[in-house]
């Protein structure tokens, strides 16, 4: 494999822990923009940049989590990534 395509490969594993922590925050801080962004140390604009590249990548909208089954689905998967990850869940 070249340097290129390894570091191509951190990158999208890095790109893939921070959208997953931005929609773990996002979600744990009930869909508070300020809050979130506050909690991951970036500004709101970056936040908003994220939410759109989740929403790109998963064609799931992080700003319709009203819906208690979407919602729910969610906080559970959280759960059992965490857990199986080893990781003491929140």
């Amino acid at each position: 494999r070249s340097t290129q395509s390894r570091s191509s490969a951190a990158s999208d594993v890095y790109k893939r822990q921070d959208y997953y922590q931005v929609m773990r925050a996002y979600i744990e801080n009930e869909r508070n923009t300020v809050k979130t962004a506050k909690e991951l140390y970036m500004g709101r604009s970056t936040l908003f940049y994220r939410l759109k590249k989740i929403r790109e990548l998963t064609h799931m909208d992080p700003e319709k989590l009203e819906d208690p089954r979407l919602n729910l689905y969610l906080r559970l998967s959280l759960y059992i990534l965490e857990h199986a990850e080893g990781q003491d869940p929140a």
